[in-house]
């Protein structure tokens, strides 16, 4: 009797032990290694096994992913499923950060070697946009360049977008001759840091501050919004379009769109877009950061200049 009420509680504490973690929740078998690698089977790892699973199987990091491995494992938990459910397809352009789109593709031509299918994304001809309006028709150019080119007005050959778009600190990177510190792992309050240098070599007078401009000291002064996802995967920017109440902002290699709101912190921001075939695609991506807006002008402007700025101001 006291052997098997021995047992049955060996065999109770066997069962706690095996369904709770450290932390008090269930524990994930690892994978047997000599199972084949199937989509279900990649759906059931964790993110770090999945990210394994497709390094050993050839899936190169862009440099970016490659200093902050937890980044893409945070990639591969979030957009894993929904490129083996076919909801994104790996040649799309989803991000603003050519890195981003570099590992989306590069994740798609690890599952091609694996054997393992993934579906194109199927065109949405359904979709409405919600928060913005297309502005103007196609032209070719604009596959080219990222939102960030198109709020600052700067586009160069070197940083041709998609896989290598323009970010934060590439400009004076490029003029100055040094390494560019951008990380998607940046706060944004950090990637504004760049910015600003990026528009000092630009011959601008800039400031930062985290509240909407109420008014600007003279009419020749821009005003660019900034935010990214808390996921460390992309950053979005929109621009002031002639008055603090219009904004314009262009998500990917898509089309340039009016933000339907007199305000960027009206609502959290997405990537919904209109592509070169005048679809309208649904977000994919979300951008929940704060805002930081940067205001700037060029020295070669008339109208105040920076020292006649009051400095409580230039200083936010």
């Amino acid at each position: 009797m006291k052997t098997s009420i021995l047992k049955t509680g060996i065999v109770l504490a066997m069962v706690v032990f095996l369904a709770l973690s450290p932390s008090g929740f269930s524990v994930r078998a690892s994978r047997d290694s000599d199972e084949p690698i199937t989509s279900e089977v990649l759906r059931n790892l964790n993110a770090e096994e999945a990210l394994n699973v497709l390094i050993d199987n050839g899936l190169e990091l862009p440099p970016g992913y490659t200093v902050f491995p937890d980044n893409a494992e945070r990639f591969v938990e979030h957009y894993l499923p929904f490129i083996l459910d076919g909801a994104i397809g790996t040649e799309d352009i989803l991000f603003n950060d050519g890195q981003s789109n570099r590992l989306l593709r590069n994740v798609g031509l690890t599952l091609e070697r694996m054997g393992i299918a993934h579906i194109k994304k199927q065109e949405s001809s359904r979709y409405t946009l919600v928060d913005s309006t297309v502005i103007g028709s196609w032209i070719n150019l604009y596959g080219w360049y990222n939102c960030y080119s198109y709020a600052i007005g700067y586009y160069n050959s070197t940083y041709t977008y998609p896989y290598d778009s323009l970010r934060p600190g590439d400009v004076y990177e490029y003029v100055q001759g040094v390494t560019n510190t951008f990380s998607e792992t940046l706060s944004v309050g950090e990637m504004a840091d760049l910015v600003l240098l990026d528009l000092g070599v630009l011959n601008n007078m800039c400031y930062k501050t985290t509240s909407k401009p109420t008014s600007l000291p003279d009419q020749y002064f821009h005003v660019i919004a900034l935010r990214k996802d808390t996921g460390n995967q992309d950053f979005h920017f929109m621009k002031m379009n002639g008055s603090l109440n219009s904004w314009v902002h262009k998500p990917g290699a898509n089309m340039p769109l009016s933000w339907n709101y007199l305000n960027p912190g009206h609502k959290i921001w997405t990537n919904e877009s209109v592509n070169e075939y005048g679809q309208s695609l649904p977000p994919s991506v979300t951008y929940e950061s704060s805002i930081v807006y940067i205001v700037y002008k060029s020295y070669n402007d008339p109208g105040n200049q920076y020292q006649e700025l009051d400095p409580i101001i230039v200083n936010q």
